[in-house]
């Protein structure tokens, strides 16, 4: 979504909504990943073919679109070359088209939800009334999408990380006593 407030954003007409945030989408998804691939095609020369990388590229969230969101940027880059700038602009190449699918799923805070919910308007009219509890749940699911790995990690491996599950308990326990002390404090005044 474009910078400045939803309040502006809903000023602008449905269709101008869509534009603008697909926009970003297919900048990460398309045109900066092509580009890169045709400045390695200059570097490499005439024996790298565009089309067939670039569905490379797509191939591998194709095959495991699971494995490719839950691994993240640690399986990049998937191509090598000899060059040393043509390994940098590949690895841009596929983080881009990782952060732009990414983006392009239909939670409310990415620009997947932000098309989905702009396509729902005429049909559920109250909407943009309850923009701000969607955008919770969007950052609500976002929030689980980053933690339940971590978790995964820290329940597979309790007997090295037991003493950072006490710790972050421990954190936990003092923001939600100190916050419950000021809460009640704020009353009395």
């Amino acid at each position: 979504m474009p910078a400045g407030s939803d309040k502006e954003f809903f000023t602008y007409s449905k269709k101008r909504r869509v534009v603008l945030t697909a926009s970003g989408v297919i900048m990460s998804i398309i045109i900066l990943p092509i580009s890169c691939l045709m400045i390695i095609k200059l570097i490499e020369g005439d024996s790298f073919h565009v089309v067939m990388k670039f569905i490379d590229l797509i191939r591998v969230f194709l095959n495991h679109p699971f494995q490719y969101f839950y691994s993240g940027l640690t399986i990049f880059p998937t191509t090598t070359y000899s060059n040393e700038l043509s390994n940098y602009l590949s690895c841009l190449a596929e983080i881009s088209l990782f952060l732009g699918i990414v983006n392009a799923l239909p939670i409310p805070v990415l620009d997947g939800g932000q098309i989905v919910i702009t396509m729902l308007e005429n049909k559920m009219p109250k909407i943009k009334d309850k923009y701000t509890i969607i955008n919770g749940i969007g950052y609500s699911i976002i929030l689980a999408i980053i933690l339940l790995p971590m978790i995964e990690v820290f329940i597979k491996n309790i007997k090295t990380t037991f003493p950072i599950i006490l710790f972050i308990g421990f954190i936990i326990y003092r923001v939600v006593k100190i916050n419950h002390r000021f809460e009640k404090g704020s009353k009395d005044i």
